[in-house]
């Protein structure tokens, strides 16, 4: 066999190896959860960080203590008292705000039981919102039926009715 020919056909052998490799991994299928998020603060896109990642499932955070926590040392801490109101304004805009985004982006909300078996069956990508402690509540816990009710998605709707 000429030198040629052999590197004709360690090449071939070579991509053959290859190609199938990188078809299946354009192919992945995400397999991960991230069950403490915060997509919201540097990614432009929750749809490219979940792809990066592997991420199936993400629970993202809304921190509405943000403006009045900081790095103190080496732990975060609170730098100032939060205004009667102001954890649940902040609250507010951050939950709209992912809602939007997440509408934008196309992704799916998991917002009850159904919601989360249906991203477990079809694997589709899907974020569910969650809140980084309950500050925001201020003392009314009737607020978090009324967070939980102002969605206004399909499976949001069908569960409130039920």
């Amino acid at each position: 066999m000429k030198r040629r020919d052999f590197l004709s056909v360690s090449a071939a052998l070579a991509a053959g190896a290859i190609v199938p490799r990188i078809a299946r991994s354009q192919q992945r299928i995400a397999r991960f959860c991230d069950m403490h998020a915060h997509l919201g603060f540097r990614a432009p896109s929750y749809r490219d960080a979940m792809v990066s990642g592997d991420m199936l499932l993400v629970a993202e955070k809304i921190t509405p203590d943000s403006p009045i926590v900081r790095l103190v040392g080496n732990r975060l801490a609170s730098i100032r008292e939060a205004a009667p109101g102001e954890l649940r304004r902040i609250f507010e805009e951050q939950l709209q705000r992912r809602r939007r985004r997440i509408r934008e982006e196309g992704i799916v909300e998991v917002t009850a039981i159904d919601s989360l078996e249906r991203v477990l069956q079809q694997r589709t990508p899907a974020i569910a919102i969650s809140a980084e402690g309950a500050d925001f509540l201020e003392g009314d816990l009737a607020y978090v039926a009324y967070a939980r009710g102002s969605c206004t998605c399909s499976s949001c709707t069908t569960t409130r009715s039920r």
